[in-house]
């Protein structure tokens, strides 16, 4: 088979009847499914979102983007792991029981969700107060005794690790934007 330029394409590289210039991977883990990629180790529920790319170079420019590249892994100290949520303080703050591995659990572990900020429950306007509530209620309701995959990076302020959520292949923290209760921040 030859690719649209003319160079032969490996037989590999084909992927459902679609060239693929870069190998995923599939990989089980105990704590779902990934897409091993370009050294990069993606959740597949994300991974099938994302939209096609005809490029390996492509592919790591939007990897990069979203914090999924070789580099961004070591330099964050990304990890993977299993986890039931047993509280949420707030709309960007909860404590849950994380599973390590090999019969390893951290319980009631601080996670601050990376990336957003939501308005503060405490201090404030009471219309700061008032969507501050709202942001904490709505995240009760998606994360609140459920079994997540959090995707931690190092220890931000306070202690708190800083984290994504995702729940059913769906990032809360970027499902907590969308909803406008949260709002996108660097820190």
């Amino acid at each position: 088979m030859k690719s649209g330029d003319g160079q032969q394409i490996s037989p590999e590289r084909i992927i459902d009847g679609v060239y693929c210039p870069f190998i995923p991977l599939m990989m089980s883990q105990t704590n779902g499914t990934f897409m091993y990629v370009n050294g990069c180790l993606v959740p597949y529920e994300i991974f099938k979102t994302w939209p096609w790319m005809d490029t390996e170079e492509q592919f790591d420019e939007f990897a990069e983007l979203r914090g999924y590249t070789k580099e961004a892994s070591m330099k964050n100290n990304l990890h993977y792991y299993q986890a039931i949520v047993v509280s949420v303080y707030d709309g960007d703050t909860v404590r849950a029981h994380i599973d390590f591995g090999f019969g390893l659990w951290g319980h009631n572990q601080p996670l601050r969700l990376l990336r957003i900020n939501t308005p503060e429950i405490r201090g404030g306007t009471a219309e700061t107060k008032a969507a501050g509530i709202k942001a904490r209620d709505r995240l009760r309701e998606l994360v609140l005794g459920k079994e997540v995959i959090i995707r931690t990076f190092k220890s931000g302020k306070y202690g708190r690790y800083l984290a994504e959520i995702y729940l059913d292949g769906l990032n809360i923290n970027d499902q907590m934007v969308e909803e406008g209760l949260a709002v996108y921040k660097v820190y």
